[in-house]
């Protein structure tokens, strides 16, 4: 990346130092202080729109929601096998908005998981983020809350990760032990059972799982 750049910036040093020549023939020394200073600039702007890329790039494909990040219409979070994507769609031709999961390489959307299933927003302008109780929430256009998740416990480094299994979790930090997970999808089944999906009573949260 930094080769191209500095191929292009050469480049632009050719044309440059052409120019001043023609146009200040004799003012050598200037010509000379003027075209590094320029050539560094464009080194520097070069880069940047390399590296600008790149974080764009890898924004649109991590599997991590932080606190201070969110995702709107047309944002997605994807698992780390690139299986299953978490954003917002909408059911066929319906303006209804929903958050869900779907297998992320089949063209049609076919969502396995969807959050909001009882409260559709009525417009693209959902937001999805994570507060520093640990607790996922879906706004609308007013900010209102639409959908919320749920904790007992306080985390001191809050994340939502969308797991390879197709598995929304909300976890401390790197903790990644099942058992202290302070939510999941997996305990809120729509209709689609996924592998490694239990039905039944979690007894920690008192909720029965069905579909």
């Amino acid at each position: 990346m930094e080769s191209n750049a500095l191929e292009l910036s050469s480049l632009f040093g050719v044309n440059i130092t052409n120019t001043l020549n023609s146009k200040f023939p004799h003012s050598t020394d200037a010509i000379a202080c003027m075209r590094d200073s320029i050539m560094e600039f464009f080194r520097f702007l070069i880069l940047y729109c390399f590296l600008f890329s790149s974080t764009r790039i890898a924004t649109n494909t991590q599997d991590t929601i932080t606190l201070g990040q969110s995702i709107r219409d047309g944002e997605t979070v994807v698992s780390a096998d690139q299986r299953y994507e978490l954003g917002f769609f909408n059911p066929g031709t319906s303006r209804s908005q929903y958050l869900g999961i779907w297998y992320k390489n089949i063209s049609s959307v076919t969502p396995v998981w969807v959050a909001n299933r009882d409260a559709s927003i009525s417009d693209p302008s959902g937001i999805l983020l994570i507060n520093s109780r640990g607790i996922l929430i879906l706004l609308n256009s007013t900010n209102n809350i639409v959908w919320s998740s749920n904790t007992s416990r306080t985390p001191q480094n809050p994340v939502a990760v969308l797991l390879e299994s197709g598995n929304l979790v909300v976890k401390n930090g790197n903790d990644n032990n099942p058992d202290k997970f302070l939510w999941q999808s997996f305990d809120h089944p729509g209709d689609t059972l996924l592998p490694g999906m239990m039905l039944g009573v979690n007894l920690a949260i008192r909720d029965r799982n069905k579909i």
